[in-house]
């Protein structure tokens, strides 16, 4: 039988990951840029959240289950918003400016 734990796991997760997930897939680049964009995000989305989660439960806030739903929420819509501003960002080049770098 599952166990109980699993279906608000399930659900914090798909809030948390589900919309930088949409925004990376939509994005017209390699596999191996986009694996490498979904590691880095999704680590980053849920160290964010543990460490909020855990400043808020030292504040003294009432509510858990609302602030870990709020935490999650925010997180995760800066998340997706970075990853999508992120990939529209031109890449810039350092050169001198003539060919094969030369001075």
């Amino acid at each position: 039988m599952i166990s109980f734990a699993v279906i608000p796991i399930s659900v914090f997760l798909c809030l948390l990951w589900g919309p930088t997930l949409f925004v990376i897939l939509r994005q017209k680049s390699s596999r191996r840029s986009r694996i490498r964009t979904i590691t880095f995000s999704f680590v980053a989305e849920l160290i964010a959240v543990a460490i909020l989660a855990f400043l808020a439960e030292m504040a003294g806030l009432l509510n858990p289950a609302g602030y870990v739903l709020v935490i999650t929420l925010a997180t995760s819509i800066v998340g997706a918003t970075s990853v999508y501003f992120l990939s529209q960002a031109p890449l810039t080049h350092h050169s001198s400016g003539t060919p094969n770098g030369a001075p």
